[in-house]
């Protein structure tokens, strides 16, 4: 998938999110039993009612929300990233497709509400799994948001591989905590082992000019790397700046820890665009 760059967007969804929030929806009324004398005039008996399938008992979103996703929300435009992975005898096979799924359906927070983005990802499930899976891809869904919560208390620095390992042994255990060994596996293995392969190899960093002769590129080309290097400095003084402020709030005393989440979702609303850079921030902030 080609998804769009996501910009801080107002998009009024107003009663449709509102209604997003439902997470059952009432059985139709039944119409009154007939009446014990039968009728003078015999008619023919009415057609019996099709089932309706099992997932619409527990409708969670409503069909504007889809229509809004289709056509006025950052997803606009794209088909989905990702899917839920093999299913053998009615139960989810652990892969990264259900990451990489959940990671698209992610690029609508701060256009709806989590509550909404969740229940609009189960609805999907419901309707192309059986029940086992569907029920262990909302479990996981809550548990991949509970691990993208859960703070981290050591923060690597690009130039100490230590810091880097220690870190990531950090996050591997609170990968295992949260999904489980196989889902923890076949959401983060491969990166995990790309990383460690590294850090065992001999752990370097090389900036992007001592990378690419700039004696070799055109004015314009010289420019457009002059750019793209300024960005990325600015992207790491706000990385820098972030942590450094969420690392203070985490030593503020007085707070509860609904209310430094509270805070810390503030500052990350402040500091990043709504979308795929806010995500991007979340991943290397370890919020």
């Amino acid at each position: 998938m080609s998804a769009p760059r996501l910009a801080a967007a107002g998009v009024a969804t107003g009663a449709v999110l509102a209604l997003g929030l439902l997470w059952h929806t009432p059985d139709e009324p039944r119409p009154p039993a007939a009446p014990a004398a039968a009728p003078l005039v015999a008619r023919a008996a009415a057609p019996a009612e099709p089932a309706r399938p099992a997932w619409r008992a527990t409708l969670a979103v409503p069909p504007e929300f889809e229509r809004w996703v289709q056509e006025r929300s950052a997803l606009r435009g794209t088909t989905p990233d990702g899917g839920w992975g093999p299913v053998v005898d009615g139960r989810l096979v652990p892969s990264a497709a259900l990451r990489r799924r959940f990671d698209y359906a992610l690029q609508l927070d701060g256009q709806a509400p989590a509550e909404t983005i969740g229940a609009w990802v189960g609805e999907q499930a419901r309707r192309e799994l059986p029940a086992t899976a569907a029920a262990e891809v909302e479990r996981l869904w809550q548990a991949y948001q509970g691990l993208r919560a859960a703070p981290a208390s050591l923060a690597p620095r690009a130039d100490d591989p230590e810091s880097i390992a220690a870190a990531l042994d950090e996050r591997h255990a609170q990968r295992v905590q949260w999904l489980g060994e196989a889902w923890a596996r076949a959401f983060y293995g491969d990166e995990e082992a790309a990383l460690r392969a590294r850090l065992v190899s001999g752990w370097q960093t090389a900036s992007a000019d001592a990378l690419i002769d700039a004696t070799r590129l055109d004015s314009a080309a010289r420019q457009r790397l002059a750019d793209e290097l300024a960005e990325q400095a600015r992207w790491a003084e706000r990385i820098a700046a972030a942590r450094a402020e969420l690392e203070r709030l985490d030593r503020q005393p007085g707070l509860d820890e609904v209310q430094r989440a509270q805070v810390a979702e503030q500052l990350l609303a402040a500091g990043f665009a709504e979308g795929s850079e806010r995500l991007r921030a979340r991943g290397l902030l370890g919020r």
